[in-house]
């Protein structure tokens, strides 16, 4: 998909060895994409970014399916929000740019199950959003504008599977910050099994 201003998808779909070029995508009403092969999402000629959004609709939750390689290239967002799921944990190769964005929202959640390297880009948990992480999750690089890879914004919940760890390298910096009535929480996604750290590095 090239140069589209939107595009919408509400039934179950794939995109293989698709390059999205410039596209506001929105996937809603309880439908599936899947994006296999080698995906990536850029930057359109007059530098508007491609912006996918994942949503559901009361108690029908929508799913995007990202497998294989995908390259998050620009000022590209995957964005899920109300109810949309982003499953990544069929990934093999995650290349992203220093302006690109894993952005989850409120009732939003993103799951990353194998191990995933982002060496530039960043990740936001705004209030409401869950982040699935079950095996190593490694960051690096300068971040967003005010400089973290990766923040937890107040009532956002990251779940940590069995032995999984997030680590923030070479120099780069994580911000979680809730208050007492709203905390960022840091929790097991399964209460039998323990995770193992976050580090900073």
């Amino acid at each position: 998909l090239g140069e589209l201003n939107v595009a919408a998808i509400d039934t179950d779909s794939i995109f293989y060895n698709e390059t999205l070029t410039g596209v506001r995508l929105f996937v809603s009403g309880g439908s599936t994409l899947s994006l296999a092969g080698n995906t990536t999402l850029q930057d359109g000629t007059n530098g508007i970014p491609t912006r996918v959004h994942v949503y559901g609709r009361l108690d029908d939750d929508c799913h995007i399916c990202i497998g294989s390689n995908v390259s998050q290239l620009g000022a590209s967002e995957i964005v899920p929000e109300f109810g949309g799921v982003v499953d990544l944990r069929g990934i093999s190769s995650f290349i992203t740019s220093s302006n690109a964005c894993l952005l989850i929202k409120d009732s939003g959640t993103l799951y990353m199950d194998n191990s995933t390297t982002m060496s530039n880009g960043f990740i936001v948990v705004s209030e409401g959003g869950t982040l699935n992480v079950n095996s190593t999750l490694q960051l690096s690089g300068s971040g967003n504008p005010d400089g973290y890879v990766f923040t937890a914004e107040e009532g956002s919940e990251i779940r940590l599977g069995q032995n999984a760890r997030i680590v923030i390298q070479g120099g780069a910096k994580l911000r979680a910050e809730g208050t007492a009535s709203n905390p960022v929480r840091f929790i097991s996604s399964n209460i039998q099994y323990k995770w193992q750290e976050i580090v900073l590095k």
